[in-house]
């Protein structure tokens, strides 16, 4: 079998080719080429692989249009204040169903992990050594390893702590 390659701008496809192709349901991919351009070929409506892909993924991930997005700082004071009474709910329920998490929360948490952490790694040489029955010159070698591998942990956290203290949070215009 020999393979043939087909130019970009020859790719015309139907709904069902794109949906087998793509594992997604027919009528998804049939709802999500109503917007794109489309021709004829007989009695058949056809999509370009361009035009149709960027149809039904904007479609299957929700990105329909960027119109759909609201700028609270060009509403009128009156829906800007029930855009942002509607997001302050959108956050508390989030909240409510454990989908956001308080900072305080996950910071108390993450805490309390490396806490227990580092008291295990300060006993372990200890119970190497009366467990295990390791030599001195072993333990104090463990004991070496496991420092440099915290104070490499600790350095892992100031950079990562850094980067999310350096890249700003989405930000909103406040109401004026």
């Amino acid at each position: 079998m020999e393979a043939t390659v087909t130019a970009i701008d020859d790719l015309w496809w139907t709904a069902t080719k794109f949906s087998d192709v793509l594992k997604v349901d027919r009528r998804v991919c049939q709802q999500a080429l109503e917007t794109a351009p489309y021709k004829m070929i007989g009695k058949r409506q056809v999509w370009h692989v361009r035009e149709g892909f960027e149809a039904i993924y904007r479609r299957k991930y929700g990105l329909d249009s960027g119109a759909d997005t609201v700028n609270p700082a060009k509403l009128p004071p009156k829906d800007r204040l029930d855009h942002f009474r509607a997001e302050r709910e959108r956050i508390k329920l989030a909240q409510e169903v454990r989908v956001l998490l308080p900072a305080n929360e996950v910071e108390t948490t993450w805490g309390d992990a490396c806490k227990s952490i580092a008291q295990h790694l300060d006993t372990l040489a200890d119970h190497l050594e009366r467990d295990a029955a390791l030599p001195p010159d072993a333990v104090m070698l463990v004991q070496r390893t496991v420092d440099v591998m915290r104070e490499r942990m600790y350095e892992s956290v100031v950079a990562l702590t850094r980067k999310s203290v350096d890249v700003e949070p989405e930000a909103h215009p406040l109401p004026q």
